[in-house]
């Protein structure tokens, strides 16, 4: 499947609630997946082009997950 013609359609979690022990471990998985995503974002940005030069212009400057706000945790 070519990416133009993928459309992400993420499952509504709204609703679903978790015990304690699961929502340690659903922070501590997201967080790792911020830790990955910047990583990612910032050898991108290093290695130049196209698709580099947009992901910087969508995010220029990435922070750590403790800097987010719960808006931009979403």
């Amino acid at each position: 499947m070519s990416s133009h013609h993928y459309r992400p359609v993420p499952i509504d979690t709204s609703k679903v609630r978790l015990p304690r022990e699961g929502e340690e471990l659903t922070e501590n998985v997201s967080r790792n997946a911020h830790e990955i995503w910047a990583q990612q974002s910032m050898a991108m940005a290093g290695a130049g082009g196209r698709r580099e030069t947009m992901l910087r212009k969508l995010h220029s400057s990435p922070v750590p997950c403790e800097e987010l706000s719960e808006s931009e945790k979403i």
